[in-house]
């Protein structure tokens, strides 16, 4: 298991005041929270990452030579693991909010409210602890379907890798001469039924059907010198079937290049045979195609390991070439990592996107998120390193975007739905076996989009519960001194981020609104004519009458007597 608590924090900021009194509000927040140290500058945070562990960075926006935001890109790309909490003054609030899309966690205004710190503190634990825990789901997830994968590779294949655990792997090696060229090859049926569609029986038949065109093919491949073995049975459930090819290399001491290249053209042709027959017969039995993946050339059979990888790589371009095809490693864009350069430049890339992404699902704008999707399978198709993996990274993307919605999962049926073991598991198997592209993109954009919008609705309600509070307590209080600290103290926001969060959700900003209100409710007082005007005055908030008599008359364009005498008659 893993273990979170106590948070290790680094504090950062260029004054030496505000990081002891920061570093003392992390203290008294109790014993879930350890002070690992504190930095003047963010150079000197960043040595400190690289010799201490730390969970999360509490540092200031403003400080000299490399700012906050400098800072959060670093860590973003260098310890992606690390959550921040960024401090800034009001007048820096669109840095925080740069700060937001560069992967901060939170941020809080100055002056720092005590309470408010401490709740966002509290935030960071839960931030921490479902960050950790949805590490260690995706990890046992990984781990199970790398344990289901190995057995379905067969027994043969398992022999191979276990040899020395299973002796009988030798009957086979007496098969296979070692001198001889090997290709493994994984044939996937495209698009897999449905479970209850056929029968057992029926699976018993494509089995056979699968072994009986192994033979026919391969007994006429190369003559005496060659074969071609099933390595398992067709297995129907999961649309997977293995074969290796086993080649014997004719030696050409005078002409070597011609006998490697008419030993590949041998092995084309069986592959292109093996593709239109299993094709045609399948289509007799299922309204689907047939694709093959094949593994670069081997000449011992205990890297048989890596070729399955190698075959199952080049089976997934069928997402982007299309299904009932022959697919081959070497023929796959950027194959054996031309340019390494070029990889590791796709590789930050692919970082940045994802990062970019989850950014812009916070903010919920489906357009960005779309386009960010598009360039990530841009990315993926050219390059074999990577679209190999294809279904394997939408998954785990899928995955990493439930971090960011873990409080909803047991609120809202629908997104628990999505993100039950049994809805994970059955998108898993049916990204295995698409041919489709857009049908694999559209699966993650359903899910992504879903997640953006549960996330947009829990921040307006989040943002909107202490504003509706606040309303609450002025229409209650009218007669009380409403100013913005008083009311700011009765929801518990720091009063800048209350005057802030006010103006955005009701257009208008505290101190006119309450005036509105009060002026609103001293109208509906006048009908009642055994009421005094001081009376009046007095119950909407107004000691002094003259005062009230004024803003009245700026609200109404007339005094209240008048208003009285006139309007009420």
């Amino acid at each position: 298991m893993f273990k979170v608590l106590p948070l290790r924090v680094l504090i950062v900021d260029d004054e030496e005041l505000i990081r002891t009194g920061i570093a003392r509000l992390v203290t008294q927040a109790g014993t879930s929270f350890q002070v690992i140290g504190t930095c003047s500058s963010a150079k000197e945070a960043l040595a400190s990452l690289e010799q201490e562990e730390i969970d999360l960075i509490i540092t200031d926006i403003r400080m000299p030579e490399m700012d906050g935001l400098e800072l959060l890109t670093e860590v973003r790309h260098l310890h992606p693991n690390v959550f921040s909490l960024v401090i800034s003054g009001y007048e820096e609030f669109e840095y925080a909010r740069s700060a937001l899309k560069l992967g901060a966690s939170d941020y809080i205004l100055k002056p720092i409210d005590r309470k408010q710190f401490r709740e966002q503190l509290n935030n960071m634990i839960e931030l921490v602890t479902t960050h950790r825990k949805k590490q260690f789901l995706q990890q046992d997830l990984e781990h199970k379907s790398q344990k289901a994968d190995d057995f379905q590779v067969g027994n043969f294949l398992n022999s191979v890798l276990y040899a020395s655990r299973l002796p009988h792997v030798k009957e086979w090696q007496g098969l296979l001469n070692p001198l001889c060229h090997y290709r493994l090859i994984a044939a996937s049926i495209d698009r897999v039924p449905r479970a209850d569609a056929y029968s057992q029986r029926d699976y018993e038949l494509f089995e056979y059907v699968m072994n009986g065109i192994i033979r026919e093919i391969g007994s006429g491949f190369g003559g005496s010198e060659a074969s071609a073995i099933s390595l398992r049975s067709w297995n129907g459930l999961d649309g997977w079937g293995w074969v290796l090819i086993n080649h014997n290399k004719q030696e050409e001491p005078d002409g070597e290049a011609d006998a490697d290249d008419a030993s590949s053209s041998e092995i084309d042709r069986f592959c292109e045979r093996l593709t239109v027959k299993l094709h045609e017969t399948f289509a007799k039995y299922l309204p689907v195609s047939v694709s093959l993946g094949v593994s670069s050339e081997l000449q011992d059979i205990s890297t048989i390991g890596q070729a399955a990888a190698e075959a199952r790589a080049s089976l997934q371009r069928r997402l982007f070439e299309g299904g009932g095809k022959c697919h081959w490693l070497e023929k796959q864009p950027a194959y054996n990592l031309l340019n390494v350069q070029e990889t590791k430049s796709a590789a930050l890339r692919l970082s940045d996107l994802e990062s970019k992404l989850f950014n812009v699902m916070r903010l919920f704008d489906e357009d960005v998120i779309r386009a960010t999707v598009d360039d990530l399978f841009s990315i993926w198709k050219k390059n074999t390193l990577f679209s190999g993996d294809l279904p394997a990274n939408v998954l785990a993307l899928m995955l990493r975007a439930t971090i960011l919605i873990d409080e909803i999962r047991l609120e809202d049926r629908d997104t628990g739905k999505l993100m039950s073991t049994t809805y994970i598991e059955s998108t898993w198997r049916k990204m295995q076996v698409s041919s489709d592209v857009l049908e694999l993109k559209e699966e993650l954009m359903r899910f992504l989009l879903l997640i953006a919008g549960k996330l947009k609705s829990l921040r307006f309600q989040s943002e909107k519960e202490p504003v509706e509070k606040a309303k609450t307590y002025i229409e209650q209080h009218l007669a009380d001194d409403l100013t913005l600290g008083v009311v700011a103290g009765e929801i518990y926001l720091n009063p800048s981020y209350f005057s802030n969060l006010f103006k955005i959700q009701t257009g208008e900003n505290f101190l006119n609104y309450v005036t509105r209100i009060r002026m609103d409710k001293a109208r509906e007082l006048m009908q009642d004519r055994v009421l005094k005007l001081n009376e009046i005055a007095n119950k909407v908030g107004y000691q002094n009458p003259k005062y009230f008599t004024k803003l009245f008359k700026e609200y109404y364009g007339s005094t209240p007597t008048d208003y009285r005498e006139h309007q009420l008659k």
